[in-house]
């Protein structure tokens, strides 16, 4: 996302295109929303029926998920992708 001042936001279709970009799915445009209207949905439906009540609990889960997301990027982008490849390359004996 390219960083812009607050006096001269990016346009609303850019926004748009950059939030669609984020959403994990195939490249598809209809996949990658149907993941978010369905998830979105599931979890009103979920709420409204009462067979999930938002609490305390789901606060402290969902800021555990989002900290162990951070720290895996963070691990990620200090080790780099080389070392998950290295880990699982054999090198071969000189015979």
């Amino acid at each position: 996302m390219a960083s812009s001042s607050p006096s001269n936001p990016p346009p609303p279709a850019e926004r748009a295109a950059e939030i669609i970009d984020k959403l994990p799915s195939h490249p598809s445009l209809i996949t990658k929303t149907g993941t978010a209207i369905l998830g979105s949905g599931l979890l009103a439906t979920a709420i409204s029926h009462e067979l999930y009540v938002f609490n305390e609990e789901t606060v402290i889960a969902v800021g555990y998920l989002i900290l162990f997301t951070y720290i895996a990027k963070v691990r990620l982008l200090v080790h780099g992708p080389r070392t998950l490849s290295v880990a699982y390359t054999r090198i071969p004996e000189d015979g």
